[in-house]
């Protein structure tokens, strides 16, 4: 596969991630405001702006939930959901060819949506669901993807995309809320609140109660969300996935230029394989985020240097 094909699906796959994971965040979020004081909404909010990659979140203020929005849906910053949308169209436009038309129109149909909508016209009823819309927009495109299109090289891209972004997206989201872990007994409803919302927002808050069947516990959302190889949107899962794709990745293309790349992916695999949750919450849950993110960046770069922007001389070896 040409590295410009490669790289455009690879970006498909992490920017339409990255979006579906933006719009959960915020649809939760609006529904979550019904329920809990104004303090608690400000915090919450706070949480998302501070793990959000979009920069100008830094100068919001935090309890405006409308600018919050607006900067992470509809802004001109590459990471919000507009842009995000956008982009992954003009990289799938790119590989045109490539791709069934039913595939394609999908994400032309999420394209002209977020295109067309300003925040102003659905604020006043029901924006959640808008962004119940996209997820589900998003949600179609991957199931099409993976009903229609061969299971090669290009298909196997798009995997690595969305789940290094997954990894990434849900330790971010834990390290946003781990500050709650030792927060003082006076403020146990709120914590408790915020944890709640936090699995909401990982669309874990029914898988979890079905997985321990017991009171919600820092520790075991923590475990749940970073360790758990069954439910599709922990990191431990994702980190399985990616492991398993960039495997197939160096079979399909002879492995002559992945063998770092996939010490790395195995290394990642293993360290959430053999992880003991009570080990990460005494020795440092922030450490063990810090590092999860590490990893994730250095296999990102790996996968850039071994199949994307790899040195002219060695397509002659």
């Amino acid at each position: 596969m040409l590295s410009r094909v490669a790289d455009s699906v690879y970006w498909t796959g992490r920017y339409l991630e990255r979006a579906e994971h933006t719009a959960r965040l915020i649809e939760t979020h609006l529904n979550l405001m019904l329920e809990t004081s104004p303090g608690s909404r400000d915090m919450r909010w706070n949480r998302i702006l501070d793990t959000s990659l979009v920069p100008d979140a830094a100068d919001l203020k935090r309890d405006d939930a409308y600018a919050a929005v607006q900067c992470l849906a509809f802004s001109d910053d590459s990471h919000s959901i507009r842009s995000c949308i956008l982009s992954a169209r003009e990289n799938m436009r790119q590989v045109r060819e490539r791709i069934p038309n039913e595939v394609f129109e999908q994400l032309n149909t999420l394209y002209f949506k977020v295109k067309q909508t300003r925040l102003e016209s659905i604020w006043g009823y029901r924006p959640d669901a808008f962004f119940r819309s996209i997820r589900h927009g998003i949600h179609l495109f991957n199931g099409m993807t993976d009903a229609t299109v061969t299971h090669e090289e290009g298909w196997l891209f798009l995997q690595l995309g969305r789940y290094l972004e997954r990894a990434q997206g849900v330790a971010r989201l834990v390290h946003g809320h781990a500050d709650l872990v030792y927060g003082p007994d006076e403020q146990a409803a709120e914590r408790h609140l915020a944890w709640v919302g936090l699995l909401k927002s990982c669309e874990a808050y029914m898988p979890f109660l079905e997985h321990y069947r017991s009171r919600i516990t820092p520790m075991h959302i923590v475990e749940f969300l970073l360790l758990n190889d069954t439910f599709p949107r922990s990191v431990r899962f994702a980190a399985d996935r990616v492991h398993e794709t960039l495997g197939k990745l160096a079979r399909e293309t002879g492995g002559h230029r992945a063998g770092r790349l996939n010490k790395l992916a195995g290394r990642f695999h293993a360290q959430l394989d053999f992880a003991q949750i009570e080990e990460i919450m005494e020795t440092g849950l922030l450490d063990f985020l810090h590092d999860t993110l590490a990893r994730c960046g250095d296999i990102h770069a790996a996968t850039y240097r071994a199949y994307i922007a790899y040195p002219v001389e060695e397509v002659a070896v």
